[in-house]
Order: C-alpha cells, then structure tokens, then sequence
C-alpha cells in the first residue's frame, strides 16, 4: 500500500509538471489552489494555436498555389482560416510554424515553402514518395498572413489519408509589445 501510494503521488506530480509545461507552452497560465495536487488550467487571450490537415490527396496547379485544408483540430485564436489555408496574426510576438507533407506517384519533386506575406520564409521538397517537413521560428506582427505554398509542380501531387501526413500547425511562443 505503502509502494502504491508513493507510485500515485510521483504521478500525480509528473502529470502536473507536465500539464504545466504544455499551458507554457501554449502560452496560458495557471491557477494554483491551495491545498491542491493538480493545477487549474486556465488560459488569457494571448493563447493562439492551431493545426490543420487534409485527408485527401492534392495535386496542384502547374503554377505556384497556396494549399488549402480540409480540417482543424484545433484553432485558438480562430486565426486560421480553413478553406484559404492562411493564417494571420492576431498578436505581434514570436511563432512557431510547422509542415509536413509526402509526395507520391510520380517522378517530379513537390516544393513547398512557409509563405509570410507573399514571401519565401523557408522551403523544402519531397520527391520519390518521400516525405519532408518545414519548421522556423517567425516573427509576425497583426495582420501578417502566414501560409503553405505549393511550387510549381509537373506530374506529381501530395499524398494525405486519414493518418494525417500533411499537416500545418503553429502556435505563439512569446507575444511582443
């Protein structure tokens, strides 16, 4: 019983710790009540996060093109838009933005790069039914659209399913003033 019960306590301090880390990361606070063991979350309007996928293959245009999603597991902020596949500031402060993406069946490269208005911020490829992933720290400011483009592409596409292998995802690490 003895054993049991220190098992649960380092537990139940490991789950808090943990809990803790995550509402940091994701930019929130936490409420510590007296004579409590687990912390109570809650968050401030600085929480922006979200992270989209598709389900379903996409083969571009044969020109540059900003790739859409088909849905949202999450979107705090509500600064992801969906359908247009752009997200935009709502907070000046540093973020962290995150693709990945798998090319398949055919022999030319996919390109994508991270779009922050209208401009290359980072770029990788896929090629051979491979898969490549994109991740950068950026500093936006209210209003800057932030995106996934899909370079030229000729006779090949981006492969997704139910597993999610092409996701889009970020979150705010510190708000600037």
């Amino acid at each position: 019983p003895v054993a049991v019960a220190l098992t649960a306590t380092i537990m139940t301090q490991k789950m808090a710790l943990l809990m803790f880390a995550l509402c940091l990361l994701l930019g929130g606070n936490f409420a510590w009540g007296q004579n409590t063991t687990a912390p109570e979350r809650t968050y401030d309007s600085a929480v922006v996060a979200f992270m989209a996928y598709r389900t379903s293959d996409y083969v571009p245009p044969y020109r540059p093109v900003t790739l859409p999603f088909e849905y949202a597991e999450f979107n705090y902020g509500d600064a992801f838009m969906l359908h247009t596949g752009e997200f935009t500031a709502p907070i000046d402060g540093l973020y962290w933005m995150s693709f990945t993406f798998r090319q398949i069946y055919r022999r030319h490269a996919v390109s994508a790069s991270l779009m922050k208005n209208g401009r290359k911020y980072a770029t990788n490829a896929a090629e051979h039914e491979s898969g490549a992933a994109i991740s950068c720290v950026v500093e936006l400011s209210v209003g800057d659209v932030f995106y996934v483009q899909i370079g030229n592409v000729w006779d090949s596409a981006i492969f997704s399913n139910g597993d999610r292998q092409t996701v889009f995802s970020g979150y705010l690490i510190h708000a600037t003033i």
